[in-house]
C-alpha cells in the first residue's frame, strides 16, 4: 500500500509535464490508431499513452524521486549521454531512427532532425528545447541546464516509435492500443538492458491501475 501512495505523491510532480509531452506527440507525429490512416486518437487513446509514460517513468526513477542517473531532471533516463537514443537525437550518429508521420504531416524526419522540428512547432514546450543546453547537449542529463522537461519531450516519441515500430507498424501506425502491445513497447524502450523490465511494467501499471482492458 506504501508503495501505491509514493506512487501517486511523485506522479503529482510529473503528470502535467507528461501529458503536454504525449498530447504535443500525438499531433506532431500525427499518431492514427486501428491501422486506419483517417482515424485519430481520441482522448482515452492519448491517455493509454500517458499510462505507459507514468510506468516507465516509475520504473527508470520513480518519477525522479530514487533510482537511476540523475534522477530529478531525468525521470525517464532518456538523457543519458551514453545511450544511443541521446546519440541519435544529437547528431552523434549516421545510422538513426526514422520518424514516419501520420497523413498529411511533412516531411518525415530522422532522429537528429526532431530537435529542429519539434521545437519550431506549435505546443512545443520551450523549456524542452535541446539549444537551452548549449555547447552541453551532448552531455545529455550531465548537462547544468537539462530539465525534466528535457526528459519527457525526449523520451516520448521514442517510446512511441519503438511501440509502433515492436509491433511491425511506423512511427504513426497505432495499430490497437492493447496493453499487451504497449508493454511491449516499454520493452522496447529498454532496449534489453534490464530481463526484469515487463514484469516491472506490469507492477508499476497496477500500482495505480494503468491501461485497463480494452472494450471493443
Amino acid at each position: 500500500m506504501a508503495e501505491k501512495d509514493d506512487e501517486a505523491a511523485a506522479w503529482t510532480n510529473c503528470k502535467n509535464i507528461a501529458s503536454a509531452a504525449v498530447k504535443f506527440n500525438n499531433g506532431f507525429l500525427g499518431l492514427r490508431k486501428n491501422g486506419s490512416d483517417t482515424a485519430k486518437l481520441g482522448d482515452t487513446d492519448v491517455q493509454r499513452f500517458v499510462d505507459l509514460v507514468r510506468a516507465v517513468s516509475w520504473v527508470e526513477s520513480k518519477h525522479g524521486t530514487g533510482v537511476g542517473e540523475k534522477p530529478k531532471v531525468d525521470p525517464m533516463q532518456c538523457g543519458n549521454p551514453g545511450d544511443v537514443w541521446w546519440k541519435e537525437l544529437t547528431g552523434q550518429l549516421t545510422s538513426v531512427d526514422r520518424f514516419v508521420r501520420g497523413p498529411g504531416l511533412t516531411p518525415n524526419y530522422d532522429a537528429n532532425e526532431l530537435p529542429d522540428a519539434a521545437a519550431a512547432a506549435t505546443g512545443f514546450e520551450p523549456k524542452a528545447d535541446l539549444k537551452k543546453l548549449g555547447a552541453d547537449v551532448k552531455k545529455g542529463h550531465n548537462a547544468a541546464g537539462f530539465a525534466v522537461e528535457h526528459s519527457f519531450y525526449w523520451a516520448v516519441p521514442i517510446l512511441i516509435h519503438k511501440t509502433n515500430k515492436a509491433a511491425g507498424d511506423k512511427t504513426y501506425q497505432c495499430s490497437g492500443l492493447s496493453r499487451s502491445r504497449l508493454i511491449a513497447g516499454a520493452v522496447s524502450y529498454n532496449g534489453g538492458g534490464d530481463s526484469n523490465y515487463q514484469t516491472k511494467i506490469e507492477h508499476a501499471l497496477d500500482l495505480f491501475g494503468g491501461l485497463p482492458v480494452l472494450i471493443a
